[in-house]
């Protein structure tokens, strides 16, 4: 089988805290999975691990078969899609002027970020200021900054400021069309 997601023995230590302790995961390509628990617990610390933004005290962490470090994160990054901790976005800015700002930055057509958008279901809510969003529309576009470059692999923080919105999209990933 193959995994998207693998790790072993994955360890975060802030001096004597234990935050994340020997944790092994096996997350299958094309598997939707979550992290459940209370605050503190370790889920964005293993997330941010998983993204190579914090070193593991020990253990390792592998992303599409390639260990995640400072060495093959430059080949890693480009394949994930991310929104960790507050979503983005510049608040004096539409929410289409940021989604150049992603375009450019990251390189990507018209059609990469329209698809991103029709996902997160704002394309009535573009021409807004992001100053003007509720806090699930700020989440859905950071979403969509996310999706934009269509990843392997999408890591998302705390998703569920939007709930009605998330169901409506996140329970059909088959559907949206990611690259494989």
């Amino acid at each position: 089988m193959s995994y998207i997601v693998a790790t072993e023995k994955l360890t975060k230590a802030y001096g004597s805290r234990l935050v994340v302790q020997d944790l092994d995961l096996r997350i299958p390509e094309g598997c939707v999975y979550g992290f459940l628990g209370p605050n503190g617990s370790g889920k964005s610390t293993t997330m941010k691990m998983l993204l190579s933004l914090i070193r593991p005290t020990a253990g390792e962490a592998h992303i599409m078969g390639r260990p995640m470090n400072r060495e093959t994160r430059r080949e890693l990054l480009p394949r994930i899609g991310s929104l960790i901790e507050s979503p983005p976005g510049y608040a004096h800015l539409s929410g289409a002027e940021n989604m150049r700002i992603t375009q450019r930055l990251l390189g990507i057509s018209n059609e990469q970020v329209e698809f991103a958008v029709r996902t997160v279901r704002m394309e009535n809510q573009m021409n807004k200021k992001v100053r003007e969003f509720s806090l699930g529309m700020k989440q859905r576009l950071g979403i969509a900054m996310a999706l934009a470059r269509q990843p392997k692999l999408l890591i998302l923080d705390e998703p569920s400021q939007d709930p009605g919105g998330i169901r409506d999209w996140c329970l059909k990933p088959i559907e949206v069309g990611l690259a494989a």
